[in-house]
């Protein structure tokens, strides 16, 4: 039999993952302090959301189940990309400023930033955003990377850390 499949896989390969965007301006943030400041983008495994437990509502939905043939077509395996964002320093190792998570799945959009709802605030937005495109999420960063939040987080560390190598 003959392929019926008409089409050659793209290269994709100036396609970023979210992943590599916060890890470029975590790469841009080290240039800028001399490496004081350090940002990193890491696998993350638990919650993300806030939620509450409510045990009434799981007995009602066990008790009156649906079924959508379409819950089980597509991406059954549920795998979601999860990472957290956070800001440390190199004489600060164990301070840790969670700043957003990130999660999404194979086709990296839509994706979901859970920020510091101090940084969210400032924007005026929700602290739960979805981005439905690359340009929205670099729009969303942006923001968040030059709130005021983060200008002090990131200069009290870079200035502890100047003090702390004055010292050596």
């Amino acid at each position: 039999m003959s392929s019926l499949i008409n089409f050659t896989p793209e290269d994709n390969s100036e396609l970023k993952s979210p992943k590599n965007i916060v890890q470029e301006q975590c790469d841009e943030l080290d240039r800028i302090t001399n490496s004081l400041v350090i940002g990193k983008i890491q696998d993350y495994d638990g919650p993300i959301r806030s939620y509450s437990s409510n045990l009434a509502s799981a007995i009602t939905r066990t008790m009156n189940p649906t079924f959508d043939v379409q819950d089980e077509l597509g991406d059954v395996s549920g795998t979601k990309f999860r990472f957290e964002f956070f800001l440390s320093s190199k004489h600060t190792p164990k301070f840790k400023y969670r700043v957003l998570f990130l999660e999404y799945g194979i086709s990296f959009y839509p994706l979901l930033i859970v920020m510091d709802e101090t940084i969210a605030k400032e924007l005026n937005c929700q602290y739960c955003v979805e981005c439905n495109d690359e340009t929205d999420f670099n729009n969303l960063l942006a923001g968040i990377l030059n709130s005021d939040k983060m200008k002090n987080v990131v200069n009290s560390l870079f200035s502890i850390n100047i003090q702390e190598e004055k010292r050596f």
